[in-house]
């Protein structure tokens, strides 16, 4: 059985509303990535992909600062490294819930 929203938010020291933020600015960021990132793997990518790219190099608060709480934004920039396979598990059961991507 997969953990609740509520189950990740307290791991993660966050509130229902901060991971809401934190979901809504990782679909916002893959929206702006999206064509790039499936031009250049030949126009499809498996789940952990998506969520690997998203992640990468601070694009959700670099690309959409203003969407995220001060606590997810907080968390992304210092706590998030220390949480990554439960942060990609969350993205997988909640954020990115299909297994392949594509135009």
């Amino acid at each position: 059985m997969k953990p609740s929203q509520a189950d990740y938010a307290q791991q993660f020291a966050l509130t229902l509303e901060d991971l809401a933020s934190l979901k809504r600015a990782a679909l916002a960021t893959w929206q702006v990535i999206a064509y790039d990132c499936l031009e250049a793997t030949g126009s499809n990518m498996k789940q952990d992909e998506v969520i690997e790219v998203v992640l990468d190099a601070d694009y959700i608060v670099s690309n959409h600062p203003k969407m995220l709480t001060p606590a997810a934004k907080q968390f992304l920039l210092q706590r998030a490294s220390e949480h990554y396979p439960q942060l990609c598990r969350y993205m997988a059961d909640y954020v990115f819930t299909v297994s392949r991507y594509g135009m």
